[in-house]
């Protein structure tokens, strides 16, 4: 295939376990970077994406928030493209998901900040300016995603709230790992619609570049529609069984330089 544009996730793909960038892909990245666009998708809001594109001297496009929200990182992080969940949209799923967990516990991740309900518990640095908050307060505006948390939660489960949301949001999550459980996983909701395979057609309707010729890399559910979408989807071989089923490759994992083996082999 004539390669076009390269995609990847970053946590679990791109990225090693330890969550930094091997020696060996950054020579990659930087070596097809010169011929080939490289676009970062990733469901990390922008805030988190800025050090590993420093580490990168990423200075291209980044597909924030599972594609809620794209940047250029060539101009300071400029926003040039959001879907965002409306306030009253994000309500209803709200509701939706309260009335299969009652107690679930809420944060919402907005351009202008983060928030959370009293019974969420971080597992992750939060930046200084968090609120907190019942979740109807914290849905006064607009916001790239919703994301939600419960000690019960399984796949039955899942699959029931993705029912009672319905149409209000789009549902998914980005885990560690396979074997990770789904108590202890992050579900997201986003604007219905998004994700990050339709933030990257946009992308590529407007600058001219056929699907057909995307190479992309994923590990996780949230990779689902960017590589069924891609003209050859890679899936890590640390990555979620469901996913490994749509793609067109298995790479090495992640902590294998998988993404760098696969892109110095197509693009030599």
């Amino acid at each position: 295939m004539k390669v076009q544009l390269v995609a990847s996730d970053l946590d679990g793909t791109l990225l090693r376990t330890d969550g930094l960038v091997a020696d060996r892909t950054r020579n990659t990245v930087h070596r097809i970077r010169q011929s080939v666009p490289f676009v970062i998708a990733t469901g990390r809001p922008p805030r988190w994406v800025h050090p590993v594109a420093d580490d990168l001297a990423h200075h291209q496009i980044a597909v924030c928030s599972n594609g809620a929200i794209t940047i250029d990182m060539s101009d300071g992080g400029r926003v040039v493209d959001r879907s965002l969940l409306s306030a009253h949209t994000a309500r209803e799923a709200v509701q939706a998901v309260l009335t299969v967990l009652p107690d679930a516990a809420f944060a919402v991740d907005a351009l202008d900040g983060f928030g959370h309900t009293p019974n969420y518990i971080p597992k992750w640095q939060l930046p200084p300016d968090v609120r907190v908050a019942p979740i109807h307060e914290l849905l006064q505006e607009s916001c790239l995603k919703v994301l939600f948390r419960h000690r019960d939660m399984n796949q039955t489960l899942l699959e029931k709230l993705i029912d009672a949301v319905g149409d209000s949001g789009s549902i998914t999550y980005g885990a560690s790992g396979p074997a990770v459980s789904l108590a202890d996983t992050l579900i997201e909701i986003m604007c219905p619609g998004v994700s990050k395979a339709a933030a990257l057609q946009r992308y590529c309707d407007a600058n001219g570049i056929d699907p057909a010729n995307v190479v992309a890399f994923g590990d996780m559910p949230n990779d689902f529609e960017m590589i069924s979408w891609a003209g050859h989807g890679v899936a890590m071989a640390n990555g979620h069984p469901e996913l490994k089923k749509v793609a067109q490759e298995i790479a090495l994992s992640n902590d294998e330089h998988g993404v760098a083996r696969v892109l110095d082999r197509l693009i030599p």
